[in-house]
């Protein structure tokens, strides 16, 4: 696990900490780093098992930082064995994006997944490909699954509600788990929002994202 020296950074470790202490049975052994953005260079490489698989966090949601922790991976000379997590939005950094990070096996979560060879994404991509002659990008997606399921529970209900099972006929492709929020000390009733719990584990191999 590689941070900074910072109150947020902290703040994230804590978190995860807390998760660990809840899931006893799948509690993992790790090694916490802290270190400034010009000395992650150096350190990597020390902190490497040239025997096993190594896997490294990047615990902060600073992008210049994790893009440092990219850039010594990509460096190092036995890169095929190191997996990389980073956190949430990361992997829609530019630089990240670049064919010359595609070396590197990048893991993150997220809650939209497009499988390259689904063929509702395909006649998707090929419809806006000839109105704009370019690919569609995720948002393209997102703008009409979004709309079209929600649309799809209020012509249904005459409301919206999320706790039909056979409402996921709905979905032209991700899953989706809206479960209530409420706000720490509010009424048990209180709902606040609905916030999608779905999240897929993603694995990024030669700039192509796969399901694990």
């Amino acid at each position: 696990w590689m941070k900074r020296k910072d109150p947020t950074d902290e703040l994230l470790e804590s978190l995860f900490q807390a998760t660990q202490s809840n899931e006893p049975n799948n509690k993992l052994n790790f090694k916490t780093y802290t270190t400034e953005l010009a000395t992650v260079s150096t350190l990597l490489p020390s902190l490497v098992d040239t025997t096993r698989m190594n896997l490294i966090v990047s615990g902060t949601l600073d992008e210049e930082f994790s893009l440092a922790v990219a850039k010594a991976i990509l460096a190092y000379p036995k890169k095929a064995i190191i997996q990389f997590i980073v956190l949430p939005g990361m992997e829609n950094n530019k630089e990240l994006q670049k064919a010359i990070y595609y070396p590197i096996s990048l893991l993150y979560t997220s809650p939209f997944y497009l499988p390259q060879n689904n063929s509702w994404v395909k006649n998707v991509d090929d419809i806006f490909r000839s109105n704009t002659y370019i690919k569609a990008s995720p948002s393209v997606y997102k703008g009409f699954e979004l709309p079209y399921y929600f649309a799809s529970l209020f012509s249904k209900h005459g409301q919206i509600r999320t706790d039909d099972p056979t409402d996921q006929l709905f979905k032209p492709l991700n899953d989706y788990q809206f479960k209530p929020t409420r706000a720490s000390g509010s009424n048990e009733k209180t709902v606040d929002y609905f916030e999608n719990k779905k999240l897929y584990f993603l694995r990024r191999i030669n700039g192509i994202p796969l399901s694990q």
